[in-house]
């Protein structure tokens, strides 16, 4: 038979094809841009070991294989995150007085996917006074397990700006703060107290600076994530003086 019959007979390959090939031995093919204009080269069957020799880790594939593999490398795996929108960052103000102490929360929500949805806002023993996302009232929901859900459309950043009341219980010693709210990785939690107040217990303190000007106490603490949060603290000096008073009258 002739040489160029041989060559038309047996196998047809594409400069793309001899790619192709290398990246199937290194891992998964990715298909050519559709609007890139390919060229096809004939090469001569006795010739191939020519194009091949440089690299032994090539395989030949007929046309058709060529083209289902290209085919499956184009699927897109439709995989979701595992979470489509969650609360990545949350700052706390909170204002202890008498008996009752106000948190005002500045919550970043991130959301990876287009449509409304949901997130859970995990609270305990606390009110939820006002909330508002993104400037506007938020709208808050109850799922079935009684948690609090917050809806959210729009992929990207939103902001949710929540006021929070909570009892503080009071003996004649000390005042304790029981309390759960959002508690992300990147979280700040202050108190402002009035007072010269010391913590007794619970989370880890990072700051503490009493102002004799105001009068007041200004504590920044470290929450732990997911969990409740129990903070003691001693009672602030002007009500114990105040109830040093009433005794001695």
């Amino acid at each position: 038979m002739p040489r160029a019959a041989r060559c038309l007979a047996l196998f047809t390959i594409t400069v793309t094809l001899a790619l192709a090939v290398t990246a199937i031995g290194a891992g998964p093919v990715r298909g050519p841009d559709p609007t890139e204009r390919l060229r096809e080269v004939l090469v001569p069957f006795d010739d191939l070991n020519v194009l091949l020799a440089s690299n032994p880790s090539r395989v030949l594939l007929s046309r058709g294989r060529y083209e289902t593999l290209l085919a499956e490398a184009r699927r897109v795996p439709d995989v979701g995150p595992p979470l489509v929108a969650a609360i990545v960052a949350a700052s706390y103000e909170a204002s202890l007085g008498n008996e009752r102490a106000r948190i005002n929360g500045a919550l970043i929500v991130d959301v990876l996917e287009v449509g409304l949805q949901t997130v859970a806002l995990v609270l305990g023993q606390v009110g939820v006074r006002r909330a508002r996302l993104d400037g506007v009232d938020a709208p808050l929901g109850q799922g079935q397990d009684g948690r609090l859900l917050l809806f959210v459309e729009g992929k990207g950043r939103h902001d949710l700006a929540i006021e929070l009341v909570a009892p503080l219980a009071t003996d004649s010693a000390r005042q304790t703060l029981n309390i759960r709210v959002p508690t992300p990785a990147s979280t700040r939690f202050h108190l402002t107290v009035d007072g010269d107040v010391e913590v007794e217990g619970g989370p880890a303190v990072m700051s503490r600076v009493f102002d004799p000007v105001t009068g007041t106490t200004r504590i920044e603490i470290a929450l732990d994530r997911d969990r409740i949060l129990r903070l003691v603290m001693t009672l602030n000096s002007r009500l114990t003086r105040e109830q040093r008073l009433v005794v001695a009258r």
